[in-house]
């Protein structure tokens, strides 16, 4: 493995070798699966050499994940790397502050999140260990009265589906809207792990991580606000509200609620009636 360093128009090779060995999976988020053949290129911060250009041409490390989309890279030098992981028709995710230290060194699955076109939004929730089972819900308009997506409604609308349900710890999640109605949508994420007023904790502590893309990449990211005991069972992250010229705005709400149950459709629909909350249904 070679670092190329460029000075005064001349070039010197630099040997990286060392006793690092790193190891991932990147995975779809269309599928929850590992996406074979994705790029994963680290770039050298060490030695008072702060990398900028994170072109794939000026990568330090670069390996190619599998059928299976595990990859390995071994006798790599110890330090600190910027990571970004690509993948053909997917957003490049770019993941800072790595630490490669001496012997083994796994890392996090990294999800690769497909490019949506003009116009469509994907949500990508993640978390942790515990809880076992976070899920995804999402309210919105339909025409006549409002939709409720959740892991037993995956496709509740034609424009709207629940494309990856986890159900085994991790994520991701994957929601898609595809096109956008004039109205409110709704997204909460309930701990069905814990559905006690108490579930707000679990979700805090994962701790669970929301992403919002669009046809330009990654807009939003969430993590869940500081939880207490008797906060509820589920995190209300936040609202697209769309005009009637298709215009849309995502606003934050990050904070909590208590649901009777995964079907409690109510209070998914409209959550709580504080100032952060809009309650404009159509």
């Amino acid at each position: 493995i070679t670092l190329v360093q460029e000075t005064l128009n001349v070039n010197k090779d630099y040997t990286l070798l060392g006793n690092a060995n790193v190891t991932g999976q990147i995975i779809n988020s269309q599928t929850g699966r590992g996406l074979s053949d994705a790029q994963v290129s680290f770039y050298f911060q060490d030695g008072g050499r702060v990398e900028t250009d994170t072109s794939e041409a000026n990568a330090d490390l670069v390996t190619t994940a599998d059928s299976l989309g595990n990859y390995s890279i071994q006798n790599a030098p110890t330090g600190t790397f910027v990571c970004v992981v690509r993948g053909s028709g997917f957003t490049p995710r770019v993941i800072q502050d790595i630490q490669f230290g001496t012997g083994d060194n796994p890392q996090d699955n990294t999800v690769l999140v497909e490019k949506v076109g003009q116009g469509a939004i994907r949500i990508i929730l993640s978390w942790g260990e515990d809880p076992f089972d976070l899920d995804s819900h999402l309210t919105g308009p339909d025409g006549v009265d409002r939709f409720h997506m959740n892991f037993y409604n995956k496709n509740p609308i034609p424009s709207v589906n629940l494309d990856v349900d986890d159900t085994s710890s991790f994520g991701p999640e994957t929601t898609t809207i595809s096109t956008l109605s004039i109205g409110t949508y709704r997204y909460s994420v309930y701990n069905y792990s814990d559905q006690s007023t108490n579930g707000a904790v679990g979700i805090n502590s994962s701790p669970a991580l929301v992403e919002v893309y669009d046809e330009n990449g990654l807009v939003k990211t969430y993590t869940a606000p500081t939880a207490s005991s008797g906060d509820g069972n589920t995190w209300r992250v936040f609202e697209v509200v769309v005009d009637a010229s298709g215009n849309y705005q995502i606003n934050d709400v990050n904070t909590y609620i208590n649901a009777d149950s995964s079907s409690d459709s109510g209070n998914f629909r409209t959550g709580a009636k504080n100032a952060s909350v809009s309650l404009t249904d159509f």
